[in-house]
This record gives structure tokens, sequence and C-alpha cells, in this order.
């Protein structure tokens, strides 16, 4: 698996260049916000009575808790990015820079079905360009490496994200390096008693919401970790 994820210096790489293009300067992205709430708890019961050794109830899978267990998985993504920029003085620059990155990735859950812990970590590497007559592309890499923690109908991630980029074809030829923390919440999108899913696009989504009014984040990224 690469140890590099591309999205948070996609994003620093496409507002650079263009703000380089036109002349100004803009901001980074601060991290996503959380909503958490109270988790059922599943019981085990045994048969009264019986001589046998004790055995578990069923597992269930009550609404969004992730029932007791150990899940683990891969993750494979694609991620985009577009943006477009209003610059006072130079207009509207409507393809202020467009990114497509690629990611792998392993997700790790454990829940005793009140709480859960765990890690996500996410690597990936792509290409972004800016601008519409004139195009500038440039290389980039990074990596995601967070904890998972929090209720268990509702994680969250602390997570840590850093890497570099380089332009390719600039007049001037530039590049950098960033890292940040980022807390978000994990998005979970199905439990059962067998595997838990989630979705690494809109955990990036969520991320991006300070800067949702000029760029826009999609791609695919399911991911679903099976129990042990």
């Amino acid at each position: 698996m690469s140890n590099r994820l591309a999205f948070p210096i996609a994003l620093a790489a496409l507002v650079i260049a263009a703000v380089t293009l036109a002349g100004c300067s803009a901001g980074g992205l601060p991290g996503g916000t959380l909503a958490g709430g109270p988790a059922p708890t599943p019981t085990r019961t045994f048969a009264p009575g019986s001589s046998e050794s004790p055995k578990a109830k069923p597992c269930t899978a009550p609404g969004s808790t992730i029932p007791l267990g150990s899940y683990s998985g891969d993750i494979t993504a694609t991620l985009n990015t577009a943006m477009q920029l209003t610059v006072p003085g130079a207009g509207t620059i409507p393809n202020a820079g467009s990114g497509t990155e690629t990611m792998d990735g392993v997700v790790h859950i454990t829940s005793n079905g009140r709480t859960v812990t765990g890690l996500i970590a996410l690597g990936g590497e792509g290409t972004s360009q800016v601008g519409d007559k004139f195009i500038i592309h440039s290389k980039d890499e990074g990596d995601f490496t967070g904890e998972i923690s929090g209720p268990a109908d509702n994680p969250i991630v602390t997570g840590k994200m850093g890497g570099a980029w380089e332009t390719l074809d600039a007049p001037i030829q530039s590049g950098g390096s960033d890292t940040s923390t980022a807390t978000v919440g994990l998005h979970v999108t199905s439990v059962s008693c067998g595997a838990v899913s989630g979705d690494v696009i809109a955990m990036f989504i969520d991320l991006a919401k300070p800067v949702a009014g000029y760029i826009t984040v999609s791609g695919t990224g399911t991911w679903t970790a099976n129990r042990k």
C-alpha cells in the first residue's frame, strides 16, 4: 500500500497555483465536524439450566450501532477535486483547478457495543491542473493516518495528513509541503454482524465543507471491513 494521500496536497496545489496565476491569496482547510448520540448496548444471555458451556446469544445489529467484535478491510478510492474562483479585479476563473487522485488503505475497528477504537490509513498520489487557456500541471503525494474512537453508533476519526506537491510545466517551477490535523466523522454507511461499511469520499467532502463554495469534491471510495 502506498503511504501517501494526495487529497490535502491536491487542494493545496490547486489553491496555490490558482493564487499564483491570479495574484491573490487563499486559506487552508480546517477540520470537519461531528454530531454524536447515545448508543444502545447489545447483551449476552445464556440458556437457563444448561449443562453445556455458556454460549453467546446470536449477534444483533441494533440500528446504526457497530456490534461487538473486530472488523478489518482494505480501501480503494478515486478522488476528484474541482475548483472555481472569483478573484477581485480578475473575474471568475471557471477552471481554476482540478485533480484526480487514486488512493488505497486499510481500516480496523474494534467495538464493545458501546464505544469503538481503531485506525484508518490512506495513501495515494495523483496529478492536478490549473488554468483554462494556459494550463499548469502538478503532481502530488501525501498521507493520512487517523485514530478511530467515539460511540459505536457515530465514530470519529482524529488524524494527521501531510505531503508534498510540485509543478511540472509552470513558467516558474515551484513546489511545497505541509501537514495538518483534522477531526471528522468516519461516515459509516451500514453495519451488520458480519461487516461494517463506510465511505471515505463522504469523509473528505465533510473535511472540505469550509471551502465548499469554490472546491467540489467527488469520487468513489466505499469500503467494507469484515468481522474477524
